[in-house]
């Protein structure tokens, strides 16, 4: 029996359906008639449960017929179809031979190819501007949405209707142009890549190839007078795309990695053909364009990647114009949580979102950042539940400047986790990731999959949590909070906390200065095994994360553990100009370098007798491991060295005193303010006995000194004098101190004249302590306090009570050699001294011996020995090192241990307003960049890098661009214990 239902379907008039009771061996039929022509065609239908679509509702019942599809929603079908079927009616479809619609238990998921066709709200033939079409592949299996074309056996047959509707998907979502001409394009292209297909893949494809050809005079005829190109043109494109996955499926590289045609390619191969050798002939004779392929499917993915977005006339895809219909979510273009991280998830995980579903199972996620940025951070998590089953995908971005692609990098994945760190030469204002998904199981929630793009940290918080933190964690705590109070909340400045024991916990960049005050305020010392803690491991993981010429501020009292490559670390920093600030306050080696455990007292190469109880760890090592390691001394002063940082070593937090706990405050506090302005980040010596003279050093951050800048010291009783200024960020001084001065801190305040009106002041807050005066002979200060080793230099030791002559006998310990002494005055000393380039590093105590009087210091080892590295490559020098904004100018850059090449070193500026409009390499250590400078270039300055295939070769603070300030950091070494390192 046969019931008929007749209907009107829109835009085609009045349709009687014909509809058998038992439809697995009847044949289902529709006569449709618009007044004129009668058509009858033999179709079958299917219902799908339609909350997987957007849009729609309930249920959708579909109509197949020929090789075209339409969708309508009638009562009386619906009706007809709730009441007799439960999911896909099994139907046969009279012209396509060998063909099946099997119920949803039948389906062999290993090699049914699923494809979805979507709406027209037009009919059938031509969509409008109103309607899309999408396909999808590889899709979970569910059982009440199938496939409309089912499964076959016909290779041929997939092929065709594959390669033709997938290709119909792509047109619809850049072009919505009905007129006829248009119409003559699309079908004539669709028809082109299938008979590509079939030529490619069955010897039967030359009637087809004919059959196709039926529109090609009427579209190249359209489009020759509207945009001046052919059909075999805008179709070379896809093309080329399909010859990229056949050629390398069959080459065994990526494409059988990827899985993504494995439902039907796997059995081209046994079709009677050999696909390689006949498609390549058959190929190229298709495509008379000519051309060739690349030699990936990486490549090919990417490429394509860029024809499906970009708005780029050197793409021969008609200018595409992308529609919201085209991206799986929607575009986030705000920060919605508040915090500057950008989230999106995948539509499993977020169901309030319009999810759909587009060509070739690839999501594309569209970030509008704020604004230009030459950095960014994009966190891919596709395995958010942390289990073993979960989906294979390809992660790849597109950097964007406007439709302008800057570059594009793949996303490595492991278990399904990954992160990049995008760095532009240019600055970006969006992404597009692209997410394609390689395989999936139904039912499963596999496809989830979190994307978080974050912009580059500029502040980096880096805090050692363990238990023996328990007398420092208090002054980090409220020294940072004090830092952040000079923030204005809507700086939009991106902060991450760290926080390492054993292992290391990383938190999420965010600009919500509220939220990162809160987990500062959270800190706490507590638990934590072995003395060694995970400190380089905890800067290794935050790196890629930070933008360039970011800070870092690492506090902790504990070496890294051992066999770590703190040079390989050091590297990936200086690549990046991040400055790595330390304030340390312990060690974990308990030998003659170094301070000892809880309790014990040592003479460390002088006649101090001040205890070092500076390691509190229960189970710390008397001795070094037997393997190679760095003590912290050793690694952190090299890492502050070598990034342009500040090294302070403040062991005395731990003795107790208010006076050592509010010294570590007011440090971290100074160092921590440099990053954001002007500030007097540490002082060496740091006390000054009332009625005493003492030379300090003062380090500054984001300072300019100059010739005419003065030093002040906050209240009375204190005069300073004889101000020499080192750098733009190093400056020495004499304090004298009045007898009656009031003891405590004071602020001291550095002020510099730069032209123009403009004033810089720095503070250092509590950066200089007066104390009571020593009752016996006393070194109070050695100026400069470190040499490096190997290094010839002369040095000025001042005392108090004391009677200096030329005979006085200057002790700073083994492996460094007093040349000769003179006395200045009965309390100040100069003397050249040669460190030896085998010593140990670390910090010495310092005594003169003047007949029977020894001055020792009542401060702990106030004179450092630096570690040398191993040579890295570094730039030595720009000339001229400054220039005006509006104008262009030629520089010289010379480097050490570099290797500049012709055609392949760039070199950069950090911040923004310099481009560079040619490199000339004259040597391996030498070149010439022209560059010009904006109009608007910000002033101050900026720090020079040239890139060498991986060699980053960086000068910090190289270049000035005139008329304003900006940073500044030389480094040096500060410090205040006897101590002396060596490497096991």
């Amino acid at each position: 029996m046969t019931q008929t239902i007749n209907t009107n379907l829109i835009g085609y008039g009045s349709y009687s359906w014909e509809i058998p009771d038992d439809v697995h061996t009847g044949k289902c039929r529709i006569v449709a008639s618009d007044g004129a022509t009668t058509i009858t065609k033999h179709f079958f239908i299917y219902r799908r449960l339609t909350g997987d679509i957007p849009g729609e509702s309930d249920y959708d019942y579909n109509v197949l017929y020929g090789d075209q599809f339409a969708n309508f929603n009638e009562t009386d079908i619906e009706n007809y179809a709730a009441d007799n079927r439960t999911s896909i009616l099994d139907t046969y479809l009279e012209e396509v031979t060998n063909w099946h619609f099997p119920s949803p238990k039948d389906i062999d998921p290993d090699v049914f190819l699923d494809i979805y066709v979507g709406d027209f709200n037009n009919g059938y033939a031509y969509p409008t501007a109103t309607g899309f079409r999408y396909i999808a592949m590889g899709y979970p299996y569910k059982d009440l949405l199938k496939s409309t074309y089912g499964y076959s056996t016909d290779l041929d047959a997939i092929g065709k209707v594959f390669c033709h509707e997938f290709l119909h998907a792509i047109q619809f979502h850049y072009r919505n142009v009905t007129d006829n001409g248009w119409n003559y394009v699309l079908e004539g292209q669709a028809r082109f890549i299938q008979t590509v297909y079939l030529n490619y893949h069955s010897s039967s494809g030359n009637e087809e190839y004919k059959g196709g050809r039926q529109y090609q005079g009427q579209a190249n005829s359209y489009l020759g007078s509207n945009l001046n190109t052919s059909l075999s043109s805008v179709s070379y494109d896809y093309c080329l795309f399909w010859r990229f996955l056949y050629e390398n499926y069959q080459s065994g590289s990526e494409l059988a990695k990827l899985k993504i045609f494995r439902d039907f390619l796997q059995e081209s191969e046994n079709v009677g053909t050999n696909p390689v050798a006949d498609g390549e002939t058959a190929f190229d004779n298709a495509l008379s364009a000519g051309g060739g392929a690349y030699s990936s499917y990486d490549d090919a993915l990417k490429d394509f990647s860029k024809r499906a977005y970009l708005n780029d006339p050197t793409y021969n895809l008609w200018n595409p114009v992308p529609t919201a219909a085209f991206y799986r979510i929607p575009l986030i273009t705000d920060d919605p949580d508040g915090n500057g991280v950008t989230e999106i998830v995948s539509k499993e995980e977020k169901s309030n979102t319009d999810n759909i579903p587009v060509s070739f199972g690839i999501d594309y996620l569209v970030y509008d950042l704020d604004a230009a940025v030459d950095f960014v951070s994009v966190k891919f998590d596709g395995n958010p539940d942390d289990d073993s089953d979960f989906a294979d995908f390809y992660v790849n971005v597109l950097k964007m400047n406007g439709s302008t692609l800057n570059s594009e990098e793949e996303i490595t994945l492991v278990d399904g986790k990954g992160n990049i760190s995008l760095e532009a030469n240019n600055p970006i204002n969006k992404l597009v990731v692209v997410v394609v998904r390689l395989d999936a199981d139904e039912g499963s929630k596999e496809n989830n999959y979190k994307v978080t793009v974050t912009p580059g940290v500029e502040v980096a918080f880096i805090i050692d949590d363990t238990g023996s933190m328990s007398e420092e964690i208090a002054g980090v705590r409220q020294a940072l909070l004090a830092h952040l109070a000079t923030y204005d909340p809507n700086s939009g400045t991106v902060f991450q906390l760290t926080t390492f024991k054993d292992n290391f916990t990383v938190r999420e960049p965010t600009t919500d200065l509220a939220l990162i005050q809160s987990q500062v305020a959270a800190l706490f010392a507590s638990g934590g095994g072995d003395c060694p803690e995970a400190s380089v491991e905890a800067i290794n993981a935050v790196i890629d994360g930070i933008k360039d010429n970011g800070r870092a501020f690492l506090a902790t009292d504990a070496s890294p553990h051992a066999g770590l490559d703190i040079e390989g670390s050091i590297a990936a920093l200086r690549a990046k100009g991040i400055r790595v600030d330390v304030v340390l306050s312990g060690d974990c080696y308990s030998y003659s370098s170094s301070p000892l455990a809880s309790g014990q007292s040592v003479n460390q190469g002088g006649t101090g007798n001040v205890p070092t109880e500076v390691l509190k760890h229960t189970d710390q090592q008397t001795t070094p491991p037997t393997e190679a390691i760095f003590t912290a001394i050793e690694a952190f002063s090299l890492m502050a060295q070598e990034t342009g940082g500040i090294f302070a070593f403040i062991p005395e937090v731990n003795f107790g005193s208010a006076s050592a706990v509010q010294r570590f405050q007011n440090t971290i506090f100074n160092i921590t303010q440099g990053g954001i302005t002007q500030s007097l980040a540490y002082i060496q010596p740091y006390t000054g006995p009332a009625g005493g003279s003492v030379r300090i050093t003062i380090v500054g951050a984001s300072t300019n000194f100059r010739s005419n800048t003065a030093l002040a010291v906050e209240g009375d009783g204190v005069s300073v004098g004889n101000i020499t200024v080192i750098s733009p960020s190093r400056l020495e001084a004499t304090v004298t101190i009045d007898p009656t001065a009031a003891l405590g801190f004071r602020n001291l305040t550095a002020t510099t004249n730069l032209g123009g009106g403009v004033i810089e002041t720095a503070t250092g807050v509590g950066a200089f302590e007066i104390v009571n005066a020593p009752a016996t002979p006393t070194i109070i200060g050695i100026n400069p306090p470190l040499a490096e080793l190997g290094q010839t230099l002369n040095v000025t030791v001042n005392g108090i009570n004391t009677n200096f002559t030329n005979s006085s006998v200057l002790n700073l310990g083994a492996g460094i050699t007093v040349n000769s002494v003179n006395a200045a005055s009965s309390t100040q000393l100069t003397a050249e001294i040669t460190v030896s380039a085998v010593t140990t590093v670390g910090f010495r105590s310092v005594t003169v011996i003047t007949g029977g009087e020894v001055a020792t210091e009542n401060v702990t080892g106030p004179f450092f020995v630096a570690p040398v590295t191993t040579p890295l490559p570094e730039l030595i020098s720009v000339s001229p090192a400054s220039g005006a904004p509006g104008t262009n100018l030629n520089l010289t850059i010379s480097g050490a241990n570099t290797a500049f090449v012709n055609n392949i070193s760039s070199v950069g500026f950090s911040g923004s307003g310099i481009d560079v409009l040619g490199v000339n390499v004259i040597s391996p250590t030498l070149l010439t960049a022209s560059i010009h400078l904006a109009d608007d270039a910000e002033p101050g300055y900026r720090d020079v890098r040239v890139t060498t295939s991986l060699e980053v070769a960086v000068l910090l603070d190289g270049f000035l661009v005139t008329e304003d300030v900006t940073p500044t950091y030389p480094y040096l070494f500060l410090s205040n214990t006897d101590v002396e390192i060596s490497r096991v």
